[in-house]
């Protein structure tokens, strides 16, 4: 199956942002729930990703 447009576009932003925003969540939070708050940053981003830039 090909990924669709949407999908290539979130995994391109996914692969740039996602170090920055575990280094920035890692700053904020310390412990088991990094990747968690991640995954969640990331969830929303794609619920929301009609409106992003």
């Amino acid at each position: 199956m090909e990924p669709t447009s949407d999908e290539q576009r979130f995994t391109e932003l996914h692969m740039q942002h996602c170090s920055a925003v575990d280094a920035d969540v890692r700053w904020q939070i310390h412990g088991d729930r990094v990747a968690d708050v991640v995954a969640d940053v990331f969830l929303l981003a794609w619920r929301r990703s009609a409106a992003l830039p």
